[in-house]
């Protein structure tokens, strides 16, 4: 009898060990970041965590946490804020110089490089293709579409020409700063990360 109960206490704790250095190896998943491949090879990534996120090229990476304005992007080398009011959020470079203007209209985006700047940039949604428009003032100059089929959003210029492609699961807007090639390398990451965290 005293055997049995040994070796079934033996079994137990055996039992407990394991699950114990099961419970010890699974971490909680963390979420994956959403990279924009452009055709030049340039990409950028942004992954939401639990306080901001983190957003990366490859020559430059945020660290993007909330502030009371709004959101601060840190490198070693530069720090960007992005504040935040009603519906418009104005970047500002560490001069205090606005920098960008993104100012939601109902089912619109607009990207403007001051204040009142006439060649912005509008991102608007379209249902029936489930594709963003880009227009540079009154320009189309592309569009992102999102093929459900496939989960994968393609950026396409005006002639037809894909300019980037994202593995998504449904469309996104970010996908469409492949078109504003006019933006320095800084100014387009910090983009693509607000409209992905701010859900834009």
């Amino acid at each position: 009898m005293n055997r049995r109960r040994f070796k079934g206490m033996a079994l137990v704790i055996l039992m407990i060990g394991a699950a114990l250095i099961s419970g010890c190896k699974s971490k909680p998943a963390e979420e994956e970041a959403l990279t924009l491949k452009m055709e030049s090879g340039e990409k950028l990534a942004f992954r939401k965590v639990e306080q901001g996120g983190e957003a990366a090229s490859a020559t430059l990476k945020f660290v993007v946490t909330p502030d009371a304005k709004g959101y601060l992007f840190q490198s070693p080398d530069l720090t960007l804020q992005a504040r935040i009011k009603e519906s418009k959020i104005k970047i500002y470079g560490p001069d205090g110089k606005l920098r960008l203007k993104i100012k939601k209209e109902d089912d619109k985006i607009k990207i403007l490089r001051s204040e009142e700047d006439p060649s912005a940039w509008s991102i608007r949604f379209k249902m029936e293709n489930s594709s963003y428009k880009v227009k540079q003032g009154e320009t189309e100059i592309g569009k992102a579409k999102f093929y459900a089929d496939r989960k994968v959003i393609k950026v396409k210029d005006s002639s037809g020409k894909v300019l980037a492609r994202m593995s998504s699961d449904k469309p996104r807007s970010a996908a469409a700063v492949a078109l504003l090639t006019d933006l320095k390398g800084e100014e387009r990451l910090v983009l693509y990360a607000l409209l992905l965290l701010r859900e834009l």
